[in-house]
């Protein structure tokens, strides 16, 4: 039986849009960077191509859970989905470049499969139109000073891959402890990026930057300190938080919005 749900983040687009048990075992291990032609039979029954042809999906993670007793589908969801969270902000560099219709889900083993340890969770995009090329990309593929940037960047957006994936209402200290990290993990990454040498476009730009790191910091700091009458409040606000450093990034002539599928 299918489950389905929207998951929340600060930046970047939801990490997780649907997942589902995993039909049958594992004939051999999903490796990160596999893609699949993906025509409607899902991805363990669908053929596995080249990233450079046509394909709907794409794995960015693939790896076994631990020997404990099957949790039950909302715990394995919760653990499974912060997982596929860090997975996904490892493997895609600058969140901006996932296509603005990809769907990222994951594959989850059922109970019949956990008492047989097979324990496989598979973490992967999934395309509405075929494309070609990996979403994939690392620190090689881009100029220095955009780099140095998204490097800095990951500082924040590893952070924010923790977001917790319970309700406000029943897990208050997760969110006050994951707003603390995230201040912090905000502020890291303006002494980051004022630690490091800039050409001209980008350095006026970077005052701008500051001011917004330091307000969404400030934001988080809300979160915090918040009492039991505001905390969703703050926590909403903290969630629609816009994206910062987009002028920054003009300047650096990087992505300043998710693009639609090729």
């Amino acid at each position: 039986m299918a489950v389905t749900a929207v998951v929340a983040v600060v930046k970047g687009p939801a990490v997780l849009r649907e997942a589902g048990e995993r039909a049958r075992a594992a004939e051999r291990p999903f490796e990160p960077g596999e893609c699949f032609r993906g025509d409607g039979d899902g991805l363990e029954r669908s053929e596995q191509v080249p990233c450079t042809e046509p394909h709907r999906m794409e794995v960015f993670s693939s790896f076994a859970m631990d020997d404990r007793e099957y949790p039950g589908k909302e715990a394995l969801f919760a653990m499974t989905t912060m997982l596929c969270r860090r997975a996904q902000s490892a493997y895609v560099l600058d969140w901006m470049t996932i296509p603005r219709e990809t769907r990222t889900g994951m594959l989850l083993p059922s109970q019949d499969m956990w008492r047989r340890s097979d324990r496989t969770v598979v973490c992967h995009f999934a395309h509405p139109r075929p494309r070609q090329g990996s979403i994939a990309k690392d620190t090689s593929e881009y100029q220095p000073e955009q780099s140095a940037y998204l490097t800095a960047e990951r500082t924040t957006a590893r952070t924010q891959a923790e977001w917790p994936v319970q309700e406000p209402s029943r897990a208050p200290d997760q969110y006050r402890q994951f707003a603390a990290s995230l201040a912090k993990a905000l502020r890291a990454e303006s002494a980051q990026l004022d630690a490091t040498h800039w050409s001209d476009g980008p350095q006026r730009e970077l005052p701008i930057l500051k001011a917004e790191l330091e307000a969404h910091a400030q934001q988080a700091d809300r979160v915090v300190l918040a009492d039991s009458t505001q905390l969703l409040t703050e926590i909403d606000k903290l969630h629609d938080y816009a994206p910062t450093g987009l002028r920054f990034r003009a300047a650096l002539s990087l992505p300043t919005a998710q693009q639609d599928n090729p």
